[in-house]
């Protein structure tokens, strides 16, 4: 038998900068919007830019904001990642939406 060698081959990944494609298509900084849908609901749109363990990091800190998760939307596009969820506070006392955009637009620049 004839041993054959197979060239390994090495995908090629197209490394794109995150930041200059989301300015190309006008998303300079992250948007956040948050919506009260009734009772202890919460509505959420993030565009935020793609960084390694960004995703990771923002959902963390939702948790720990006193939310549970409940419906996950993600997207990515071009350096750019879409979140949408729904999330239920499981703490008493509901901050004002806008106390939530604040805290997450935080949670956003320090990723």
């Amino acid at each position: 038998m004839e041993a054959t060698s197979v060239a390994e081959e090495n995908p090629n990944f197209k490394e794109i900068d995150a930041e200059q494609e989301m300015n190309k298509w006008g998303l300079a900084q992250p948007e956040v919007q948050v919506n009260h849908i009734g009772g202890t609901k919460f509505w959420i749109k993030i565009v935020l830019q793609k960084k390694r363990g960004g995703l990771t990091k923002l959902m963390e800190a939702i948790s720990v904001f006193g939310f549970d998760i409940t419906d996950t939307s993600i997207t990515t596009s071009d350096g750019a990642v879409l979140v949408t969820l729904s999330a239920e506070g499981i703490h008493g006392g509901l901050p004002e939406a806008d106390k939530i955009k604040q805290f997450l637009l935080e949670v956003i620049s320090n990723i």
